[in-house]
Order: structure tokens, then C-alpha cells, then sequence
């Protein structure tokens, strides 16, 4: 007889996967492409801190020794899913739904929005980028999770898309204020409103808005929030160094107030970001809703009089202003903080503690930020800390709010109960 074939060569064994070799499980489940058992070989992983538990862990980077960008890519997912289990998908659709506190481009707020179905507004000086996460959701990549968690707080992959809605402008005690009068906090959000058009984002933070691509040089070019610009113009202006717009002096006698801001700044739209594809449905939903400083007032005063819940994923100097919002209405809240800008913040003060028995000492790290904001507690009402599945600065302060035995029961079904309407909306 004839010899038999030569064998061919033995299938490659694929990597073991880290996530499963670090916690026992993986939220891929059978998708996932690496291996989910252990073979000869594997033990001399047990020294990669990528790999092994996490032992002796540090706060930041540091606990999982060097740093992957992959491990914070989806921190605005371990949110929004740490948000639905917390408070509940009936809670956080409530009123005007979730008020976003320096949503950034509005990650969050999309997820929030399209993921999990779920009213969201956000207010930030900066325009939201949502092309992204179009492409990302109509691509698959936030149906890819198998976790019980992450399939029950999400809307199919065919739903409608829509764009969350934005306040442009920056939030700070004036406009929300309960001891001044709805005038007085009008006045704050309109010149809140302009400053957010003269202001841009860079490399170093938040910077006058002087010296970016088109600011009227002759050329037939707006300015950064006078005019139309697309993503290439806000990625080029983001690499143009400016002078550093403070928290510390953006609201105070330092800068001088336009006593005829709400006649100039009325007739301003928010037409920042131009969408090429405007025939494309997705694109067309990514566009902001034009709103001029008047309707900005306006929408300002009933989003923080109806939001359901105050939260902000690394809110930076907003972080202050957005738990002493939630705390001045006995709203729920939960704030990751991370940068502490203890420079622009001299007046916070740790609490008292061990070896500082009447308090005292500025605030100059995060695990001071972090003991300052849980000391904000005021009679009645509870703050706590937890932390998120993600590297870096994963500490979520939060409060249930002036009413936490109702809302606590409310939690307990939330998963039931946000699978339902994740279901049943598909607008």
C-alpha cells in the first residue's frame, strides 16, 4: 500500500488569556480568541504583574505595573455599566435624565444614550466628537462584551443612534445656586455660555481661545466657537499651546464681565463641528442641536432643576461644582475625580482624621480629593467611595441622595428593569 501522508504541522495553542488568568473569567466568554485554561508552560506568567492577582496593588498605573492603554479604553463603559447596577436604568431615565458633568467629547453620555437607552445631557465648553462612537457601535465593538451585565444594558445593533443633549458651557455655583435668584443664575449661565466660545482645548488643558486655526487673520476663518470647523481644524488646534484659562479667576472680579453679554452672545449658535457625511443618518444624528446662549439659560436652569442623577468621569476642576449641585438639591451623584488642581483650589481643607485631629492641611493629592469630597456628606445624606475595573484614577465617590431607602430598593431590580427598557426603546 501507499505510505500514509506526512503529518501536518500541530495547530498553534493559542496565548492564555490574561483577563481569565487574572480574575478567573473573561466578560468575552467562548468569543474570546485566547485561552481559557492552563497548560505547561503558563507558571512562568505567575510573575507578570499583568497577568498574576493584584497583590500589594497601588493606586494609578503603578498597581498593574507598566502601563496598557487597553486597560482604560473602556472606562466609560465600566462606568455606565457601575451606573446602571448602582442607581437603576427606572432611576436614571427619570426627570431629564442624567446630568453629564464635563462629558469631554461624550463618550459616556453616547453610551448612556444609545447603549443603555437613557436621557442624557452634557455640559461641557468643549464640542462633542461623536463619530467615533457611531463608528465603534455600528462596527460591533460595544456588542463584542458577553457578560451577562453588558447584554442586558445594551440596545440592539441596529437602533436609531442620537446625539445626547449639550449645554455649551462651563459649570460653576452661579448658575446653579439656590440662594440667588433665577435672574442672577441666568445672567451666570449666559456669561458661562460666552466663555466657552472663547476658550479652546490644547495640549495644555483649557486656553484662550486666541491663536488657533482661523482666528481671524484676514483669511475668511472663524475663530474656535465663532465659527464652523471640522475635526482636522480641532485636532489642529488642540496641538497650538495657549495661555491657561484658570478655574481660580474664570468666575471672579479677575475677569472683567461684559455687562451687555446676554444682548451679544443671544444671537451666537453652536455650529462648531461640521459633519461631511450629512447624508448619512448616523452622522446627521452626531450633529449638535444648535442652541444660542439664550436657549443654553434656559435649558440650563430645567436640566439642574429635573436631572435624576449628577455624575462626571474625571470632571477635573468641575469635580467641586458638580457635587455641590447634586448635594444643594439632594440629588443622587457619583464623580470619578482625578486631577486635583489644588493651585486653583486653595480654600479646600482635609477633614479631621488620624493625626490631624481638627483638620486642616490643603488638598493636594487624589487620596486627599477623594477624603475632601466624601467629608462633603451634609446631615441626612451619605456619600461612599468604590472603585472601577479600570486602570488609573478608578475611584468613584457617589450618594444615593436625600432619598436613599427609596432608590436603594429601586436599585435592587435594576438590572431587571433596565433590560426591559433597553428592549423596549428603539427610536
Amino acid at each position: 500500500g501507499e505510505a500514509p501522508d506526512p503529518p501536518g504541522p500541530l495547530p498553534a495553542t493559542p496565548a492564555l488569556c490574561r483577563h481569565w488568568a487574572r480574575r478567573g473569567r473573561c466578560d468575552y466568554g467562548d468569543g474570546c480568541r485566547f485561552r481559557h485554561e492552563r497548560v505547561p508552560g503558563d507558571d512562568a506568567d505567575a510573575d507578570d504583574p499583568r497577568v498574576s492577582a493584584m497583590d500589594g496593588r497601588r493606586e494609578g498605573a503603578a498597581r498593574f505595573g507598566r502601563r496598557h492603554h487597553a486597560r482604560n479604553r473602556n472606562k466609560a463603559g465600566d462606568f455606565r455599566r457601575w451606573l446602571v447596577a448602582t442607581f437603576g436604568s427606572e432611576t436614571l431615565a427619570s426627570g431629564a435624565g442624567v446630568l453629564d458633568v464635563a462629558g469631554g467629547k461624550g463618550e459616556l453620555a453616547f453610551e448612556l444614550r444609545n447603549l443603555s437607552g437613557i436621557p442624557v445631557t452634557v455640559v461641557d465648553p468643549r464640542p462633542m466628537r461623536l463619530e467615533r462612537y457611531a463608528r465603534r457601535f455600528r462596527s460591533g465593538m460595544y456588542h463584542r462584551n458577553q457578560s451577562p451585565v453588558a447584554a442586558k444594558t445594551r440596545r440592539p445593533l441596529g437602533s436609531t443612534l442620537a446625539a445626547p443633549d449639550h449645554l455649551r458651557m462651563f459649570l460653576h455655583r452661579g448658575v446653579f445656586d439656590p440662594a440667588r435668584s433665577e435672574g442672577e443664575r441666568r445672567l451666570a449661565a449666559l456669561e458661562s455660555h460666552a466663555l466657552s466660545h472663547a476658550t479652546r482645548w490644547s495640549r495644555r488643558g483649557l486656553v484662550d481661545g486666541k491663536s488657533a486655526p482661523g482666528d481671524g487673520d484676514g483669511d475668511g476663518k472663524s475663530a474656535p466657537g465663532d465659527g464652523a470647523r471640522d475635526g482636522a481644524n480641532l485636532d489642529e488646534a488642540y496641538r497650538i499651546p495657549g495661555e491657561p484659562v484658570r478655574h481660580a479667576t474664570m468666575f471672579s472680579g479677575a475677569r472683567r464681565r461684559d455687562p451687555d453679554v446676554e444682548a451679544d452672545v443671544d444671537a451666537d449658535v453652536d455650529a462648531d463641528v461640521e459633519y461631511a457625511d450629512v447624508d448619512d443618518p448616523d452622522a446627521a444624528a452626531m450633529a449638535p442641536v444648535a442652541m444660542d446662549a439664550s436657549a443654553t439659560a434656559d435649558a440650563c436652569e430645567r436640566v439642574i432643576r429635573d436631572c435624576s442623577v449628577v455624575v462626571g468621569l474625571h470632571p477635573d476642576q468641575a469635580t467641586d461644582a458638580a457635587v455641590d449641585l447634586a448635594l444643594a438639591f439632594g440629588k443622587p451623584f457619583a464623580v470619578v475625580p482625578c486631577c486635583t488642581y489644588s493651585r486653583d483650589f486653595p480654600h479646600r481643607r482635609l477633614p479631621p482624621g488620624p493625626g490631624r485631629p481638627k483638620g486642616g492641611g490643603a488638598v493636594t493629592t487624589h487620596a486627599h480629593l477623594v477624603e475632601y469630597l466624601l467629608a462633603k456628606a451634609p446631615p441626612g445624606m451619605t456619600i461612599e467611595r468604590d472603585e472601577l475595573p479600570f486602570e488609573g484614577k478608578n475611584v468613584v465617590v457617589y450618594s444615593l441622595g436625600a432619598g436613599e431607602g427609596e432608590l436603594l430598593c429601586r436599585a435592587v431590580d435594576g438590572l431587571e428593569d433596565g433590560e426591559r427598557r433597553v428592549d423596549a426603546i428603539d427610536e
